[in-house]
């Protein structure tokens, strides 16, 4: 049975024109996997951090500390009471109880299979309530029953659409080969449900058998079906690998041959032919179709080209470095990724040039792939290219172009431009600039600078102190703070690492929970009087961060990474007497980074770590949970 306009009359939402549009055009780029969504940024490298990636703190990765999760178990308990749910008479407590079987199956919850029987009972029972099947339906997919694949069919076959657009894909998904017939009389018929036709397609792409290739070519030629529904079949032609993509791209357009597809004016096309033709260009593998997508990727519209220039990406097209210049400059930020990313495939030296412009770009997701484009070049034959422009940018560069420039500079060790970095760290308006070199020299990590280093963590510590710190502090002012702490985190970092003793009398200061200082770098300087005094005993100092582990005052606790880094230290240098209080955080069902670091310093003090914590979460439904 197929389901016509008149069945699904009562269920179907109503269609407004605008959805057609620009709304109606994103929710088809997403069924079809092409989503205009900002490019992910650079990968997660050695270093980076969730606030900025880039800076990086060695502190947190020194000591290693295991990663333990959770253990998954379940409460059985409530099965019996289920079972019995679904032997009940109204229908509404059955269907809660199927909505409870299908959150419990996509939880991972063993033993249901028991449910299977009276599920499919529900199923086949043709006066069964609408929405009391659709959820058995839905509870019998979230198990992965694909035994029940020909009683879901018969469903699919006579039931209303919200049942239809359930079982497709689940049919589809398990490659059940009697759905086909079904799937190809509703993209034929023409009093389908638009909302089932374009389930039908999608389906028969996934089902994966050539005998559909005729029908799906059909629905994408046909100018009157629905846009989605045209924009799917060309992608579940793509997915069946089917041959002569680009002759159907411009049959879409409306050309009387592939050659003139170039040469159209984009201006004069439809946006939604415009796509389709462009999403048949990137599938096919004739050759001159890169050439194609170049001229596509010039369009006007932000959509066209940035689907244009990912096709030219992913098939790593010497082509995409063309398009790229014109990109780079564009008002999209999508488009000025884009471009940084065929610039970082091109790798030569203009790319160097034009990465190194978009390093102070005001959207930050740019400047970061930038970056890291940079860093990727500077490893390689391109390294006296990036040197030249990274010292140039961080001289003549905006705000967040020396920045970005500065942490490269790290990044590639750069010992070359410590001059001008430490004149960036010292002068430089901009703290965010200053935080930057600070990073970069505690990567480089240069002994003969390290006088010069400690000399301005020195003035920069008595300027933090000088800021008013209680509930009175403007916005301004603690901001001011923060900035001043980051650039303090990341020399104490370098202190710690390279075990520069004399700048202990300067950490020592801010031990203390109520110092003048931001928590970030109290943080740091405890850390890195951790790697000074490692493997010596320093009473004074162990019974002052014996005494932050165990402030837990109710009003004013201590800060928790304060915590765990006192941990830590007290662990590094070895110290017996507080082997009693590190004990007492230790919890065997704990798996927060205080215990961890706690099990840590156990093990170094004694010579054998506690056994990692091991703690379960037991997943229980909230609808009629165990009574016991």
């Amino acid at each position: 049975m197929v389901c016509t306009q008149k069945a699904c009359k009562k269920n179907e939402p109503r269609q407004h024109p605008w959805r057609q549009g620009a709304v109606g055009l994103a929710i088809l780029l997403l069924a079809a996997g092409r989503v205009f969504a900002a490019p992910p940024g650079p990968p997660l490298l050695p270093g980076f951090t969730p606030v900025d990636r880039g800076f990086g703190n060695i502190m947190w990765r020194d000591p290693a500390l295991p990663s333990v999760k959770p253990v998954q178990k379940y409460n059985l308990s409530a099965q019996s009471n289920w079972r019995l749910a679904l032997q009940q008479p109204d229908s509404l407590t059955r269907c809660r109880t199927c909505q409870a079987l299908a959150e419990s199956a996509r939880a991972g919850m063993p033993g249901l299979g028991q449910f299977l029987p009276q599920l499919l009972a529900i199923v086949r029972n043709n006066k069964t309530d609408a929405v009391l099947r659709r959820a058995a339906v839905e509870a019998i997919i979230a198990m992965n029953a694909s035994s029940a694949a020909g009683t879901l069919f018969s469903a699919d076959s006579h039931g209303d659409w919200h049942v239809a657009l359930l079982c497709d894909a689940a049919l589809a998904r398990w490659h059940f080969q009697p759905a086909l017939r079904l799937w190809l009389a509703r993209v034929n018929g023409a009093a389908t449900n638009s909302v089932v036709r374009l389930s039908a397609v999608q389906a028969l792409g996934k089902l994966g058998d050539k005998q559909a290739v005729s029908t799906l070519r059909r629905a994408a030629l046909t100018p009157r079906r629905n846009l989605q529904v045209r924009l799917a079949a060309l992608q579940s032609l793509h997915e069946l690998h089917a041959a002569g993509m680009a002759v159907l791209a411009a049959h879409v357009v409306g050309l009387a041959g592939v050659q003139a597809l170039g040469k159209v004016q984009l201006e004069h096309v439809a946006v939604g032919t415009a796509l389709l033709a462009v999403t048949a260009l990137d599938a096919s593998s004739r050759p001159d179709g890169a050439q194609d997508l170049v001229v596509w990727a010039g369009s006007s519209n932000t959509a066209i080209a940035a689907l244009a220039m990912q096709g030219l990406l992913r098939a790593h097209s010497p082509l995409a470095g063309k398009a790229a210049p014109a990109l780079a400059h564009s008002p999209d930020s999508v488009l000025r990724r884009l471009a940084a990313e065929a610039f970082l495939q091109q790798a030569n030296a203009q790319s160097v040039a034009e990465l190194s412009k978009l390093l102070g770009d005001p959207r930050r997701f740019v400047r970061w792939y930038a970056r890291h484009a940079l860093s990727t070049l500077g490893g390689g034959r391109l390294r006296p290219q990036v040197l030249e422009v990274v010292g140039r940018m961080l001289v003549k560069g905006n705000a967040l172009a020396r920045r970005q420039a500065a942490l490269v500079a790290g990044r590639l060790n750069f010992t070359t431009l410590q001059r001008q970095l430490l004149h960036v760290l010292r002068y430089d308006p901009s703290l965010l600039v200053r935080i930057g070199a600070a990073a970069a020299f505690r990567r480089l990590q240069l002994a003969g600078m390290l006088p010069s280093l400690l000399a301005y963590a020195q003035e920069t510590a008595e300027v933090s102190a000088s800021l008013p710190t209680s509930v009175h502090a403007t916005t301004a002012s603690l901001q001011r703070q923060s900035d001043l702490g980051g650039q303090l985190s990341q020399l104490f970092q370098l202190f710690g690492a390279m075990r520069y003793a004399p700048a202990q009398p300067l950490l020592m200061r801010l031990i203390p929970k109520h110092s003048p200082y931001s928590g970030t770098a109290r943080t740091a300087a405890i850390w890195a009087l951790g790697k000074i005094n490692r493997g010596r005993y320093n009473a004074g100092l162990a019974r002052q961060l014996k005494g932050r582990l165990d402030d837990l005052s109710i009003l004013d606790p201590e800060l928790e990474s304060v915590r765990i880094m006192s941990a830590e230290v007290l662990g590094r240098m070895g110290s017996k007497a507080a082997l009693a209080t590190l004990r007492s955080y230790y919890i065997s069902t704990d798996t927060s980074r205080l215990c961890l670091a706690c099990r840590w310093a156990i093990g170094r003090i004694t010579g054998k770590e506690p056994p990692l914590p091991n703690t379960s979460v037991v997943y229980s439904n909230q609808f009629l949970p165990p009574t016991r």
